[in-house]
C-alpha cells in the first residue's frame, strides 16, 4: 500500500478539471448524490464463462473487387468460484470464425473458415480478419461472422455479429468514388468513465461532381448473454435492450468536454445520431465520434460503432461509404482523469479474517492509502435465518474470492441444522455488511453517502440478481484523506442440491436498513423457491449458497461549492477558520486542504483571507 505514497487526494482534486457542460448542474450536486450508475450483467455461475465478440475497421470495398481487412476483438473470461473447485474446464482455448456475405443482387461471399486461434482467458485478444470481397455492382451487402468456442468438455460458447459492407463506384481501379476512412485504430480501449474519439475522414474522389449527404453514426453494446451450449455462462453487461454508451460527434462538444452520462443505463437504448456533410470535387472532411462508458462498467464491456455517409453526387447518382469502431472497457488502460465524474477502476483484493474484501483504488499515485475494505462480520452475531416463519440454526462460512482483478465474491456456505429445507420453503435472511478502513489506519472514517436499489437492472432479472448501488466516503480527521468509492453490489440466493454445482437460484426480495453510525448495512433478504424448478431435482436443499459481488469506482471529492470549506461539510464555519489558524504561520504539505489560496506550501493571511471572504457560505 506504500506505493500511494503520502500525496494527498487534494492535489488532483484541487486542479482545474472539464466539467461536462450539459451535466454540470448534475456534478455540482456530487456531494448530495455522489453515485455513479453503471453496467450491470448477470453474476458468474460457480464455473463463471462469458465471451464478448464484436468487429471494426473500413468496411469499403470497390466494385472491381479487392481485399477488406476486419479487426476482431475477443474477450473471455472463464474463471472457477471458488478457484480449484474443478468445475471449469480446462484450456486453451482457441476460436474459429466463418465468414459469410450477402448481396442483392450477387455475387455473394463464403462461407469462409478461419482459425482456429488461441484467445487470452482473463482478457482481450485481438484478431484481424482478411478477407478477399469479389467483383460486383454499387451496392450494400450483409456480411455475417459467427465465433465459436469448442470447449473440452464439449460445450461450446459462441457469438454472431453482422455487419453492413459498402460496394462502392470507383474513380479509377482501386480508387472509390466516395470513400470513409479510420485516421487512426479501429479498437480504442478506455478506462471506465472515460472516454473515447475515433477519427474519420470522407473524401469525394469524384472530379467533376460535388457530393451531398447525411452521415449516421450509432453504438449499440455487444457485450450480452453469449450463445452456445454451456450451462455456466454469463452476461457482462445488461443482457436486454440498456447498457449502450451515449456518443457525440466531437465538434458537438465545447474544448475539452466530455459526454455527460444518463443516470440510468439499463434504459439507455442503442445511440444513433445524424450530420448533414456537402463536399466540392476533391475536397475532404475530418470529423470525430465520440463514445463513453460509465465508470462502473465492467471489464469486457464494449460498444460496437458503424458509420455510414449516404447521399447523392451532383449528377444524381447515389454514393455510400461505411467504416466501424469498437469501443472496449479495460481497466487495465490508464485512466485519463480529465473530468470532474472520472476516476479509477478499484482493484478488489481477498481480506481477512474475518472474511472480507478489500478496495484498493489501484496503481494511481493521488490515492493515498489507506482504501475501505468491505468486511463480513461473525455470521453468529449478524446472521439469521428464518424458514417459513420461524427461526432455524445454520451453519454458515463466508470465504472471499475473485472473479477479475476488478470483480470480487463473498460467498456464504448456508447449512441447516437438520437433514434439508424443503423447496417449497420461504426464506428471511438477516445479514450485515461493514464497510471500514484498515485497521492499521484508526483514524480513517468510513461512512456510506448513499445506497438504493436499483430497479431493472440487468434486464429481466432484477428479482433473481437484484442491485444495490451507492457511494462509501473515506477520510481522515485532517481530510488529507478525502475519497469516495461507488460501489456496485449484486446478490444471488441458490438453493443447493446434492450433485449440482449450478443450484437453484430463488427468486429475492431484498431490503435494507443503515444503522447509526452510516458504517454498514443490515439486509434482510426474502426469498422463495418459485415456479420454474428444473425438471428432476430432489425435493429438499441440502444447502443455501448466497452469493455477494462487487465492483468499485475510486472518485475524489468534488470541488466545495463554498472556497474555504476546508472540512467539506457544505459550508464555510468556525470550524474552518480554526483549522487555518490552528497551521497559520506554519509549512503543509503540497495540497493540504487549509492550502486555499495559491498551494505554495504555507499556510499565510492569503488563505486566511479565502475563509473570511466566504464566512457563511451558502
Amino acid at each position: 500500500m506504500e506505493r500511494f505514497g503520502k500525496r494527498p487526494l487534494r492535489v488532483w482534486s484541487r486542479h482545474a478539471r472539464a466539467i461536462c457542460a450539459a451535466g454540470a448542474a448534475i456534478i455540482a450536486g456530487l456531494f448530495a448524490d455522489t453515485s455513479t450508475l453503471g453496467c450491470g450483467g448477470t453474476p458468474p455461475p460457480t464455473c463463471g464463462m462469458t465471451y464478448v465478440f464484436t468487429k471494426s475497421g473500413e468496411f469499403n470495398v470497390t466494385t472491381s473487387g479487392g481485399v477488406m481487412t476486419i479487426d476482431t476483438l475477443h474477450y473471455l473470461n472463464i474463471v472457477e468460484l471458488p478457484a480449484g473447485n474443478g468445475l471449469c474446464p480446462p484450456g486453451p482455448y482457441f476460436v474459429t470464425m466463418t465468414v459469410a456475405m450477402d448481396c442483392t443482387p450477387d455475387p455473394d461471399f463464403g462461407p469462409a473458415l478461419f482459425g482456429p486461434f488461441l484467445l487470452n482467458n482473463g482478457g482481450f485478444t485481438n484478431v484481424p480478419l482478411v478477407v478477399a470481397i469479389p467483383a460486383g455492382p454499387p451496392r450494400v451487402c450483409s456480411l455475417t461472422i459467427t465465433a465459436d468456442i469448442l470447449l473440452a468438455d464439449g460445450t461450446t460458447l459462441s457469438k454472431v455479429n453482422k455487419q453492413e459492407v459498402c460496394i462502392v463506384e470507383e474513380i479509377t481501379p482501386g480508387v472509390p468514388r466516395l470513400d470513409l476512412q479510420l485516421l487512426g485504430p479501429s479498437i480504442a480501449a478506455v478506462h471506465p468513465g472515460d472516454q473515447s474519439s475515433s477519427s474519420f475522414r470522407l473524401t469525394n474522389n469524384d472530379p467533376t461532381h460535388s457530393f451531398t449527404g447525411l452521415v449516421t453514426g450509432d453504438m449499440e453494446t455487444v457485450a450480452k448473454m453469449p450463445g452456445g451450449t454451456s450451462p455456466y455462462r454469463y452476461a457482462v453487461s445488461d443482457p436486454g435492450p440498456g447498457d449502450n454508451y451515449p456518443i457525440q460527434w466531437g465538434d458537438s462538444l465545447p474544448p475539452g468536454g466530455c459526454i455527460p452520462l444518463p443516470p440510468d443505463p439499463h434504459n439507455v437504448l442503442p445511440q444513433v445520431i445524424t450530420r448533414s456533410v456537402s463536399l466540392l470535387p476533391g475536397e475532404s472532411v475530418d470529423f470525430d465520434l465520440v463514445a463513453r462508458p460509465w465508470g462502473m462498467c465492467a471489464d469486457g464491456s464494449c460498444g460496437e460503432g458503424l458509420v455510414v455517409a449516404d447521399g447523392t453526387f451532383a449528377d444524381g447518382t447515389t454514393g455510400i461509404a461505411c467504416a466501424g469502431v469498437a469501443v472496449q472497457v479495460d481497466s487495465t488502460t490508464p485512466p485519463q482523469l480529465l473530468w470532474a465524474d472520472a476516476g479509477v477502476s478499484s482493484v478488489i483484493l481477498p481480506f481477512g479474517p474475518p472474511a472480507a474484501l478489500l478496495v484498493d483504488p489501484g496503481s494511481e499515485p493521488f490515492f493515498p492509502p489507506p482504501p475501505p475494505w468491505l468486511a463480513v462480520p461473525d455470521p453468529l452475531g449478524f446472521q439469521q435465518i428464518f424458514v417459513n416463519g420461524l427461526p432455524e440454526p445454520a451453519q454458515s462460512e463466508t470465504s472471499p474470492m475473485l472473479i477479475t482483478p476488478y470483480n470480487g465474491r463473498l460467498q456464504t456456505m448456508m447449512l441447516p441444522f437438520g437433514t434439508g429445507w424443503s423447496v417449497d420453503s420461504f426464506f428471511d435472511i438477516d445479514y450485515r455488511i461493514d464497510f471500514q478502513g484498515l485497521p492499521s489506519q484508526p483514524d480513517v472514517q468510513v461512512e456510506i453517502v448513499s445506497m438504493s436499489l436499483v430497479g431493472g437492472a440487468p434486464f429481466g432479472f432484477e428479482n433473481v440478481y437484484p442491485f444495490l448501488m451507492g457511494t462509501v466516503r473515506v477520510h481522515n480527521n485532517d481530510f488529507t484523506v478525502d475519497s469516495f468509492f461507488d460501489i456496485m453490489w449484486q446478490f444471488k440466493l441458490e438453493g443447493l442440491m446434492p450433485g449440482d454445482p449450478l443450484g437453484q437460484p430463488l427468486p429475492l426480495m431484498p431490503s435494507f436498513v443503515i444503522p447509526p453510525g452510516n458504517n454498514g448495512l443490515d439486509l434482510h433478504l426474502q426469498a422463495a423457491l418459485g415456479p420454474g424448478v428444473r425438471q428432476g431435482v430432489l425435493p429438499s436443499f441440502a444447502a443455501l449458497r448466497l452469493t455477494q459481488d462487487f465492483r468499485a469506482f475510486a472518485r475524489p471529492v468534488p470541488p466545495p461549492a463554498c472556497p474555504g470549506d476546508i472540512d467539506n461539510s457544505g459550508g464555510v464555519d468556525v470550524d474552518d477558520l480554526n483549522a487555518i489558524l490552528s497551521a497559520f504561520g506554519g509549512p503543509v504539505p503540497p495540497g493540504d486542504p487549509r492550502d486555499l489560496a495559491n498551494n505554495d506550501g504555507l499556510i499565510d493571511v492569503d488563505d486566511l483571507n479565502v475563509v473570511l471572504a466566504n464566512f457563511g457560505c451558502p
